[in-house]
């Protein structure tokens, strides 16, 4: 009796032994499993991989943009009023600029035109002046002149009211090509170079020549007989040698 209950406590230790191999034997091949199909998502590509990365980086700027926000209120909070007068003085320096340039640039336009009349103008000068040998024998030749003289009066009038100025060139001072125009040229005790004399004036709009004032020049003091001779000697022994 008492081996025959030994045998059955044999038979289920047995047994239980055997439940409790099958089972580590399951949980072993379940482990195995899993980390099978860990392995394999591992291994598959994450599709959204590519949006990730572009979130990130859009939060990467999104950053630097509100550093810098923040570095450029402090920089305001710290020029203040300085720097408000400061732009405000930079923008109405650029608005000076400006207006400055468009008048030139009207100015310079305004003197093209003008300089075409030019001619006529001068020929209005030379009659009022003068210069022209006109016999007003008739009456109707007075009339006529009575009427060009006035005609002359309105053109005048008309430059006057635009603006332009006249100038003259004045003894002594040097002589410039852009409000000079040289007629002659003569001795005289004044510097070679020099403005001698002023034969017509000339006139100017905002700074821009329209018409140069005609001059004579100096040529400098006239030299001496003797060294004239001198000199025409040495030229003339300089020609003998060059011919020799």
């Amino acid at each position: 009796m008492a081996k025959r209950k030994a045998t059955k406590e044999d038979e289920g230790k047995q047994e239980a032994a055997a439940e409790e191999g099958a089972a580590e034997v399951d949980a072993s091949a379940t482990a195995a499993a899993g980390t099978e199909v860990e392995a394999k998502e591992e291994a598959k590509p994450d599709p959204n991989a590519a949006v990730k990365a572009e979130i990130k980086e859009l939060e990467d700027a999104v950053r630097k943009a509100e550093a810098r926000l923040a570095a450029a209120q402090e920089s305001i909070k710290e020029k203040g009023k300085t720097g408000y007068v400061r732009l405000a003085a930079e923008v109405d320096n650029y608005r000076k600029r400006r207006n400055l340039d468009q008048k030139k640039l009207q100015a310079e336009a305004m003197a093209r035109v003008l300089r075409s009349f030019e001619p006529v103008l001068e020929a209005f000068e030379a009659v009022v002046d003068g210069e022209t040998d006109l016999k007003l024998e008739t009456e109707q030749e007075q009339m006529f002149n009575s009427n060009y003289q006035a005609l002359y009066r309105q053109l005048a009038d008309v430059y006057t009211k635009l603006g332009v100025t006249d100038f003259f060139g004045v003894q002594g001072e040097t002589y410039d090509g852009i409000r000079h125009e040289k007629v002659g040229e003569q001795h005289a005790d004044i510097r070679a170079g020099a403005v001698l004399e002023c034969l017509a004036k000339g006139n100017e709009l905002s700074g821009g020549v329209i018409r140069k004032a005609k001059v004579v020049t100096s040529l400098g003091p006239e030299k001496p007989a003797a060294e004239k001779a001198a000199a025409k000697e040495g030229d003339a022994s300089d020609s003998e040698e060059e011919s020799a």
